[in-house]
This record gives C-alpha cells, sequence and structure tokens, in this order.
C-alpha cells in the first residue's frame, strides 16, 4: 500500500482501471449474456458515445488534455472530424464498438499481460 501523501497517483488509478475494463471486456466478448447487457447499457446511454469518442481522442493525442489536442476541429467537437474519429476507431455502431474503443484505450502492456491481443472484436 502506497503512503498516503495527500496527493492521487493519477497513473496507478488508470493502470488499475485499465486492467479492470479489459477483465470486463473479455467476460463480455465470451459470454452472450453479458455481451448483451453491455449493448442494452450502451442503448440506455446517451453520453456513452461521446465519452468512448473523447478516449479515442485522448488516446490519439497522448493522454493529454483537449486543451492541447493539435486538430481543432476535435478540439471544438464538429460533427464531421468526431465521425472521422469514430471511423478510425471503429467506433460508430453498437456497443461493441464502444467497448472495443475504451478497450483500445488500455496500454499495451496490460495487453500483453492479458493474453497479447491488439484487436478486440465484439
Amino acid at each position: 500500500q502506497a503512503p498516503n501523501t495527500g496527493r492521487i497517483d493519477y497513473a496507478a488509478l488508470h493502470r488499475a482501471r485499465s486492467t479492470l475494463l479489459y477483465q470486463a471486456y473479455c467476460r463480455a466478448r465470451e459470454n452472450a449474456v453479458i455481451a448483451e447487457k453491455v449493448r442494452d447499457f450502451a442503448e440506455r446511454t446517451p453520453w456513452l458515445r461521446d465519452y468512448v469518442l473523447y478516449r479515442a481522442a485522448k488516446r490519439r493525442f497522448e493522454n493529454r488534455p483537449w486543451f492541447d489536442w493539435e486538430d481543432p476541429e476535435i478540439r471544438r467537437h464538429e460533427q464531421a472530424a468526431l465521425g472521422r474519429l469514430a471511423a478510425d476507431y471503429s467506433a460508430v455502431t453498437a456497443a461493441g464498438g464502444q467497448v472495443k474503443v475504451v478497450m483500445q484505450s488500455t496500454p499495451e502492456s496490460v495487453r500483453q499481460a492479458m493474453g497479447g491481443e491488439n484487436r478486440f472484436p465484439m
């Protein structure tokens, strides 16, 4: 356990969250009931697509804050730019694509430790 310094180790939180997301993704991919629940959640959750696109943009721009992203159209949340981003990450359609993009945000080291997959078909 890390000493309580009053500071938050965001890198450690990100690593832990990424590992848990990957485990959840693997379970959903291997279990039709869980996969259906993920799709249902995605359909009932209007903000999920925007969040997934935000995570894809964060990854593209090396986790820098949005105001430091090189693409001004993505920074301004312009639909054409978001459409290109979604197409780049195959995130436009169903929950499988949305989960896929979140999982693509998982660091390579975590993916390798969890089986080495670089693609996440659903």
